[in-house]
């Protein structure tokens, strides 16, 4: 006999409830997509039949519903008809909740069409009841199980600092043996928190990460992941060689795109997905390397010191190195001499761009001028401006380098002191 699974018992409760109320009944994911639906009985509207036909009830219907406050419900609660929208009918909107936490952690909703405002207070009852019933389901299917969460740990201690925890993960997870691999770590961004966007984004994040079906055409052959609340670490492998430059990572770049694109079209609006990736490495047993640099460039990307989406180590350069130092570690004490004096000296943002500009093209003072779309008269002018203000030689090769190394280090402090 095949094993009952998840689905069929939420599906049988809904199909259950739907006969008792002699209504059609929806449960629907936090961003209120459906998930279950039972047969019908003539109660449909348009906005019922494009959320089943679409599979998308559209941002407007999201905000109508969410602005009758069902996140804070307890119980079932009605929702007035909005002809405008296509919903003709009123609905009854009864939240799930994780099993134990009746005032947090919305997973879902039981939405029912009802005509003439008809069900009963016995109805009501009913379906509060079934949401009690649907809420282990629900959680089952929507976050880790035991052995899935044991995974999640296990590829955890993989990626620490701690040898004795890299050998218990390695152990525990057993993963196949990959020529290619490299680490991307994630996390949410979300300027509008709130009880529901946590739950959505939840979901949406558990959904993107989880491993899947690969493109045929796509180099990843394996992919680990865990989740934990707004982040999430990828572990994504090859067995075959990658072509040249594979050390950067960017073999895996179209997976990785492809997740960064689901996790928008299912997060809510606002949200956004924050993406760092690390180096390739061989062997398993070195992921945790590839995972460190993974962080650095997410703190990156996370800081706003990149401009893409998703921030590659290896394009970090010496900000790579930087980001890996404790936070604490990162004052304006700790600036190169040089560059406590020019921050002294030159209070002139032009002066000082001009100057990371120069110095991020080696000294070149043509590619220089036409990066800063000014003459090269103007250029050495504005140089040796500097110069004489700081009292420094851009000639000698230290002094250009503790410049740089403090220009570098300078959008790092900026950030730390807001």
């Amino acid at each position: 006999m095949a094993e009952f699974t998840y689905d069929e018992a939420i599906q049988t409760e809904v199909d259950a409830l739907a006969q008792r109320l002699r209504r059609s009944v929806l449960v629907n994911d936090p961003m209120v997509r459906n998930l279950y639906r039972s047969a019908h009985f003539g109660d449909e509207d348009p906005l019922r039949i494009r959320a089943l036909l679409q599979r998308d009830t559209g941002t407007d219907v999201v905000s109508y519903i969410f602005a009758h406050g069902v996140p804070s419900w307890t119980g079932p609660g009605r929702i007035p008809p909005n002809p405008e929208l296509g919903m003709i009918h009123p609905r009854v909107c009864t939240p799930i909740r994780r099993p134990g936490r009746p005032g947090e952690d919305m997973i879902g909703m039981i939405m029912l069409v009802d005509p003439g405002d008809s069900l009963t207070p016995e109805d009501l009852d009913l379906i509060r009841r079934s949401s009690q019933l649907l809420a282990p389901l629900m959680e089952a299917r929507l976050y880790p199980a035991a052995g899935e969460a044991q995974h999640d740990q296990a590829l955890w201690d993989l990626l620490s600092d701690d040898p004795a925890r890299r050998q218990q993960g390695l152990a525990d997870l057993a993963p196949q043996p990959l020529t290619h691999l490299m680490v991307t770590r994630m996390a949410v961004d979300d300027p509008q928190p709130s009880e529901l966007r946590q739950a959505q984004v939840r979901v949406a994040l558990h959904d993107v990460a989880r491993p899947r079906h690969m493109s045929p055409q796509s180099p990843v052959t394996q992919m680990l992941s865990a989740v934990a609340e707004d982040t999430a670490v990828l572990l994504l492998g090859c067995r075959d060689a990658v072509e040249s430059p594979a050390h950067t990572g960017e073999w895996a770049s179209e997976e990785i795109s492809r997740i960064r694109r689901m996790f928008i079209e299912a997060a809510p609006e606002g949200a956004s997905l924050r993406i760092g990736c690390g180096s390739t490495v061989r062997g398993v047993e070195h992921a945790y390397a590839s995972a460190r640099q993974a962080g650095a460039a997410l703190k990156a990307a996370q800081q706003g010191l990149t401009a893409e989406p998703v921030t590659f180590w290896s394009k970090l350069g010496p900000m790579g190195v930087l980001l890996g130092l404790p936070r604490t570690h990162l004052s304006r004490s700790l600036l190169p001499d040089e560059m406590q004096r020019l921050l002294k000296a030159v209070p002139f943002d032009e002066l000082i761009r001009t100057l990371r500009v120069y110095l991020d093209h080696g000294g070149n003072g043509p590619a220089s001028a036409e990066a800063l779309h000014i003459h090269r008269t103007t250029l050495y002018y504005r140089l040796g401006r500097i110069s004489d203000l700081a009292g420094l030689d851009l000639s000698d090769g230290r002094t250009r380098l503790s410049l740089h190394l403090g220009l570098t280090m300078l959008p790092m402090l900026l950030e730390d002191e807001r």
